[in-house]
């Protein structure tokens, strides 16, 4: 988000400081992103953390609270049984729950990860190709080990196509009269046929996975530059959008 929520500052660090017990020198706001509202949490004791804030009236955000039951349980459990460590972790409140809501908001308390993205850095290094396909295979060999009651199980679900192509169909027969309408119309419509054609890929995939069906292992879900930062040749992940997948 690049513009700040609706709350003080003053207001949102006094309910931090009571729900989790820690003193705040300042916050910062990240204007990054768009599922959450970012800010940086610099204590008195000069802990950092970073904190994730939800608007209950935004639809994209409702869905990322939908997703906090069962990311951030199995982040936790992730970190604190040492089984993947270079990744943010969510932080307890003094109730022992992993996010705080606050009238129309919710909000979580991660650790803090020094260091820059790789949003900027493709094409990627030798080095950071390395560093990420030892990642994903630490990730795969440590999936029996995880709490499988905290895995959402991937279902390879495409009933969404229906709806897409019912949408497009709609577009092109409408005759639409503002220019909002008329500037979807051409954007979706001059790339209907690129459209069509990785929705056939998807199909096709979709249907080699269930006829050549393998084991499934975990994986972060959303791996790409911006969820990544390298610091003191470390690679670290953020924003998981964990879940089973299937190996291919």
């Amino acid at each position: 988000m690049i513009s700040k929520f609706k709350i003080e500052d003053e207001q949102l660090i006094l309910f931090i400081q009571k729900n989790y017990g820690i003193l705040i020198k300042d916050i910062e706001f990240i204007p990054v992103g768009d599922s959450a509202y970012s800010y940086k949490v610099n204590c008195i004791d000069e802990q950092q953390y970073y904190l994730k804030l939800f608007d209950h009236h935004n639809d994209r955000q409702r869905e990322g609270i939908r997703r906090l039951h069962y990311y951030l349980p199995l982040t936790w459990d992730l970190y604190h049984q040492g089984l993947f460590i270079n990744m943010t972790h969510p932080i307890k409140n003094c109730f022992g729950s992993l996010f705080t809501k606050l009238e129309d908001i919710t909000i979580v308390l991660f650790n803090f990860i020094v260091g820059e993205t790789l949003t900027e850095a493709y094409p990627f290094s030798d080095e950071i190709l390395v560093g990420i396909a030892k990642s994903v295979a630490t990730l795969e060999q440590i999936t029996p080990h995880v709490n499988q009651n905290l895995l959402p199980k991937e279902s390879f679900d495409i009933t969404f196509e229906s709806d897409l192509l019912r949408c497009i169909s709609i577009l092109e027969k409408s005759n639409l009269n503002n220019d909002l309408n008329q500037s979807l119309r051409k954007l979706v419509l001059l790339k209907k046929e690129q459209i069509l054609f990785f929705m056939n890929l998807v199909r096709e995939i979709r249907n080699s996975v269930h006829i050549n069906a393998s084991q499934l292992v975990l994986c972060h879900g959303d791996m790409w530059g911006g969820n990544i930062i390298y610091h003191n040749n470390q690679l670290f992940f953020l924003d998981w959008a964990i879940g089973d997948h299937s190996t291919t």
